[in-house]
């Protein structure tokens, strides 16, 4: 195993290893010792076993002062016996007074005095479990993968108890053998490291060294030994669930015009989940029926450009082990820039009939992961499982429950069934990686989505000519298929590095003919091709580097599966930063850094579609504990392919400039705050205006008690548009005597703010007793004008320039206003009581309600002319259309 220690780090510590007392290993290893009887997960660590294993003691600073020994002692022990291993930790604490003990739910630790413990049972030095407990008792648990990078998305059953005492804290756990991968052996050999966190001086100390200017957690582990008399067996953990919800939706398909009167429906839903280890490597991970009914609901935001929106996964059975389908390089962006496996795809058009994926090690060096789901779902009752929108509240059965093939593990009433029947669809998605060399990890990824026994066989323009309550379902699902190659490799020190990926693409399904938002047309059997390429120094001081490239032929089109931003585009930027995370004067840590990108099209004409400049400043003071940050970001003029919609002609649009600060107070006080403010200005850009612009977010928590945490957010985007084309408008076809050969294209400037006020309330009746209480409140408006209007004859697509608008008013577009405003609420309960272990019981409430329509209001305005008042304020959202859910899920763990 390569050694977690670098030869300067050992030439800081001479006394540090010199003052350990005996039976101490300095090099990170611990011995684990074998139980002699039964051992009772209480937080005392006072069975006889705990006496025959040898303490380890010698933890290493990372901060505040990094090299330096712990300023608190700490002792970690390890037992085990033929199904478990048992970790006792014994937090030595001078000020026991001030240890940071609040309670927080499963899975998000508050800010608190804590253990980190990861283990490596393969020891491929890559990937690592982790566990969490705090000195209030809180669990988390989730995975390392790429070395150093982490998520909680992970979930296992295990114990963990805490104790307070005179001189200090200490944590049990037990966590079961079959958690693990691991290959059979006489004896096992594991990567292994704890590391303490103390609340009050933030100090985090670990069992190795992980210095804050290099690279890796996973690789510098110490090891654990003595465990021996295992075996891997085919361990099987069952979880079925029941769940039975009401609810009270508006009865019309169209509840904006229609939100009263509202229905009742019921349904029930049994289901089963399943983790199966195959062998000593792989793991197989199945549901049926899945239900996700206490998951928080999505947060909702204004989305007005051509973008697709991006929203993380929250469903647990996704979210669980899928460290491998994570693109290469997910851990260090935001979100790279094509993403072959997107899972929030499955399930958005229908049910999820059933799921499984196969996870692991086929042998040392190569991993493997499968995951396929298939969904299904019913219509309600009617012709061919049509209905028609004012038709919806008289289809047959609605008030009855009603069973179907489609969907046999549910029993619902015939109205929350889909209102047109989606099709059953089958998605795959596959990957393999291999370590080719040290440091060298290189994998082939594949994913395909078909919809099974229908295919589409209408283009878009004859879809859009059909009601949408007889659009054929399989038409609305984008299949199609990818298979991409992509690479991992860093330097000795993990320092320098090199990733990247290239991938294919295929359509094969939905529309016969469809057409993107820059015009390009895709048919069935289209291909495409696109990548991306980093390369950089990201670790070490001061001077790190970052140079990237991407690009996507204008047929790429990875959205079947994945996600993919935008296709037609080519992409170069470069980083430069200046870091000291160590610190120096009266910051902790500090950085300097700044970078430039430039994308232009992909499609032969070479437009330039953004180029963006930008400076940041950022630091930890040390007193108070305060983070800072500053950005100045600077976007030239660019040429907007997506803009006109369908059309192929760019859009030449203004560039602005931004200024942003960021602050954020000592997140483990009992009050903590952040902020951001953004001031934004339009570079000149006759005939379009220049205005200015302010964003505001404001984030704080307050956590009054040990058992109750508030946190609320609020943000304000302003929304200001120099220049947005009127879609709803769209081409205007010239009648004669002008040359009806042409058309014209209008334009008008928005100012279109947001306001979002989030609240979440958790309340901690016991470590296994929650109560979270989530709420948003949004509101928006849009106001158009001034207005211009361009011409262009068919088949031209030159950009739209700005010296080239006219000016143009209201009644030119048609008289209609195109002026806007939303009002939605949302609310979700959780109660969530873990009454026995794996095992689990919810009791969840939601609500969404929006405004009525401006249309729609019982006194409409008689002036087309005369659009929705421009304010922020809600409006008519007690009369708005209304659903109310209330769900009862109870599910029971059987396992090893």
């Amino acid at each position: 195993m390569r050694r977690a220690l670098s030869l300067a780090s050992l030439l800081l510590l001479p006394a540090a290893a010199a003052a350990q007392p005996p039976g101490a290993d300095p090099g990170g290893d611990i011995t684990a010792a074998r139980a002699i009887g039964p051992v009772s997960v209480d937080g005392r660590l006072d069975e006889p076993s705990w006496a025959l294993a040898l303490p380890y003691r010698r933890f290493i600073q990372s901060f505040p002062v990094e090299a330096a020994p712990a300023t608190q002692r700490t002792e970690v022990r390890v037992l085990h016996d033929a199904s478990r291993l048992y970790i006792g930790i014994h937090c030595f604490d001078t000020h026991p007074g001030e240890i940071r003990r609040p309670l927080g739910r499963r899975d998000s630790p508050p800010p608190s005095d804590q253990l980190v413990i990861v283990i490596d049972a393969g020891l491929d030095h890559r990937t690592a479990n982790l566990f969490v407990v705090t000195a209030g008792g809180v669990l988390g648990d989730g995975l390392f993968y790429d070395d150093d990078q982490s998520t909680y998305d992970w979930d296992a059953v295990w114990e963990g108890q805490v104790s307070v005492h005179g001189d200090g804290w200490t944590a049990e756990l037990a966590i079961p053998l079959s958690t693990f991968r691991f290959p059979e052996a006489a004896e096992q050999v594991w990567g292994f490291g704890v590391q303490r966190i103390i609340g009050r001086s933030h100090e985090k100390a670990a069992t190795v060294l992980l210095p804050r200017n290099g690279r890796g957690v996973v690789s510098r582990l110490g090891h654990l030994k003595g465990i021996s008399g295992i075996r891997p067996g085919l361990d099987l953990e069952l979880t079925p669930y029941l769940a039975a919800r009401a609810a009270w939706r508006p009865r019309h398909a169209d509840p904006d015009d229609f939100p009263r009167p509202r229905s009742f429906q019921p349904s029930a839903d049994v289901g089963l989940d399943l983790n199966l280890r195959l062998g000593s490597r792989l793991t197989l991970t199945g549901a049926v029926n899945p239900d996700f009914g206490q998951v928080e609901a999505d947060q909702i935001v204004l989305n007005l450009s051509s973008f697709e929106q991006f929203f993380p996964e929250k469903r647990p059975f996704f979210t669980q082990g899928l460290d491998l389908f994570q693109p290469v390089g997910a851990g260090f962006e935001d979100r790279v820039p094509q993403q072959l496996f997107y899972s929030r795809r499955i399930g958005l058009d229908a049910p999820i009939l059933g799921a499984a994926k196969v996870v692991g090690r086929l042998a040392d060096g190569i991993q493997l992961g499968l995951l396929d789901a298939v969904t299904s779902g019913t219509g309600m009752s009617g012709s061919a499982g049509f209905s028609s929108p004012m038709a919806a509240e008289d289809a047959p059965g609605r008030g009855g429950l009603r069973w179907s093939w489609a969907q046999p593990f549910r029993l619902a009433s015939d109205g929350s069934y889909a209102l047109v029947r989606p099709p059953t669809v089958n998605h795959l998605a596959a990957v393999l990686r291999v370590e080719a060399a040290e440091r060298l990890l290189v994998g082939l990824s594949g994913t395909t989505t078909q919809a099974l026994r229908e295919r589409c066989r209408l283009d878009e323009a004859a879809l859009d000519a059909l009601p949408d309550n007889r659009r054929p379902g399989v038409c609305d699902i984008r299949s199609g298929h990818a298979l991409a190659l992509d690479w991992n490799a860093t330097g000795p020190r993990g320092e320098l590095y090199t990733y990247g990926q290239w991938a294919a693409s295929q359509v094969a399904g939905g529309p016969t003919a469809r057409t993107l938002a820059d015009g390009t047309v895709l048919r069935h059997g289209d291909q495409g091709t696109g990548g991306y390429l980093r390369a950089g120094k990201r670790g070490g001081e001061p001077w790190r580097f970052e140079l990237g490239w991407a690009y996507a032929s204008p047929r790429f089109d990875l959205n079947s599966t994945g996600f993919q931003r935008t296709q037609n585009e080519q992409e170069a930027r470069v980083v430069l930063r200046y870091a000291r995370p160590g610190g120096g004067g009266p910051f902790h840590e500090w950085s300097i850094w700044g970078g430039a990108w430039q994308s232009w099209t992909t499609d032969g004409r070479g437009l330039q579609r953004g180029r963006e400049a930008w400076v940041q400043a950022q630091g930890r003071l040390r007193d108070p504990y305060l983070w800072l940050e500053l950005r100045l970001q600077w976007d030239d003029p660019q040429h907007d392919v997506r803009e006109i919609d369908q059309t192929g002609i760019p859009l030449r649009r203004p560039g602005w400039t931004t200024l942003g600060v960021y602050t954020a107070t000592d997140d483990g006080r009992m009050a903590f705050a952040e902020s951001w403010v953004g001031l934004m200005k339009n570079q000149p850009f006759p005939p379009a205006a220049a205005p200015w612009a302010v964003g505001v977010y404001f984030g704080g928590v307050v956590r009054p008690h040990p058992r109750t945490e508030t946190r609320l957010g609020l943000n304000y985007d302003p929304g200001a548009y120099a220049l947005r084309y009127l879609a709803d408008v769209g081409p205007v076809r010239r009648q004669p005597p002008d040359d009806p050969r042409q058309s014209d294209y209008y334009f008008g400037a928005l100012q279109a703010p947001s306001l979002s006020l989030v609240l979440r309330q958790l309340v901690v009746l016991t470590p296994r007793l929650t109560l979270q209480l989530y709420a948003q409140l949004f509101s928006d408006y849009g106001r158009y004008g001034p207005y211009w209007a361009a011409t262009r004859a068919d088949g031209d697509r030159r950009p739209v320039e700005p010296g080239e608008l006219r000016r143009a008013t209201l009644a030119d577009t048609g008289g209609y206003s195109l002026d806007f405003h939303d009002t939605e609420l949302v609310v979700n309960a959780v109660l969530r009581w873990e009454y026995r272990l794996g095992s689990t019981l919810y009791l969840v409430y939601a609500r969404n309600q929006a405004e009525v329509p401006f249309y729609a209001e019982p006194d409409p305005p008689t002036d087309p002319a005369r659009g929705p008042p421009a304010s922020l304020r809600p409006r008519s959202l007690a009369r708005g259309p209304t659903s109310d859910t209330l769900l009862v899920k109870w599910s029971w763990w059987f396992g090893p």
